[in-house]
């Protein structure tokens, strides 16, 4: 089995003393449930929380950096505001991630082609509660499989890739936007979950948990008309990221961006963040 190192309780930047208050502040107004669900933002937090190996010390120190990352993102937009609502205002945008992600079976997602977890056998003494085990580690299998499916299609046109670091040692996200043609707005969605979370957990690995974020690069190259998604998906997707993964993205690079690219670029733009844009 391999040996998972220590982690940093935060990023390569801590919080300073002021932040700390926030951070713990933030922290004493979520549920065990909650508070589990951030920790296991953390890839490395996560697989040990699955293996059933995770300490409560580590579960709180990712939880703490999940919520410093909300924290951060609101000190940007509103710089000169008290620390009180920047608490607030992230809270409230953590809480609704906490539940996207389990809306969205995010961790099922990251599973799914992980045959090691595909199920499980209850160790449960009582024989109805071994049952419900048994029938719910069946359920989540059968929704793995399902996903699974979906993101292989997704993904046979090879459009999107994790693939390099940077020379800090960030993950780097490739996408070829000119292989695609046709969109699943389920597993459009669903799959850049995967490939964002893939890259996350890359960045963890690679720099034992120093670095938080992922450099992403979109290569235009031969691009036509009918490579474009619909606007609708593609502001959902802007949507989702905005809200529900934010101080992720170290740098966006646009490589060969043809003329009608522009025209798409003037209509989505205003759909991101200002502060990543």
């Amino acid at each position: 089995t391999e040996s998972t190192p220590s982690i940093p309780a935060y990023t390569a930047s801590p919080p300073k003393t002021k932040e700390t208050n926030s951070i713990d502040t933030i922290f004493r107004h979520l549920s065990d449930e909650q508070i589990e669900i951030a920790a296991r933002s953390s890839y490395r937090y996560f697989v040990s929380s699955t293996n059933g190996n995770a300490s409560e010390e580590d579960r709180d120190k990712h939880a703490k950096a999940m919520i410093f990352r909300y924290l951060q993102a609101e000190q940007k937009v509103h710089p000169n505001s008290p620390s009180e609502q920047w608490e607030a205002a992230a809270l409230d945008k953590m809480k609704k991630t906490l539940a996207f992600r389990v809306e969205k079976n995010v961790d099922d997602i990251r599973l799914c082609f992980d045959k090691t977890h595909s199920s499980s056998s209850s160790s449960s003494e009582n024989e109805e509660e071994k049952k419900a085990d048994d029938s719910y580690e069946e359920e989540k299998r059968k929704e793995r499989t399902r996903i699974r499916k979906g993101l292989e299609d997704r993904f046979q046109n090879g459009a999107s890739v994790v693939r390099g670091y940077t020379k800090d040692g960030r993950a780097l996200f490739l996408n070829f936007p000119r292989t695609e043609t046709s969109w699943n707005e389920e597993f459009f969605i669903a799959g850049n979950i995967y490939t964002i979370e893939r890259a996350l957990a890359c960045t963890e690995r690679n720099t034992d948990g120093e670095k938080s974020k992922i450099v992403v690069m979109y290569d235009y190259n031969e691009y036509a008309m009918k490579n474009s998604p619909p606007t609708q998906l593609v502001k959902k997707l802007l949507y989702n990221l905005r809200d529900h993964w934010p101080e992720r993205l170290e740098h966006v690079f646009v490589v060969d961006a043809p003329f009608i690219f522009r025209a798409f670029w003037a209509v989505i733009k205003h759909f991101i963040d200002p502060i990543t844009k």
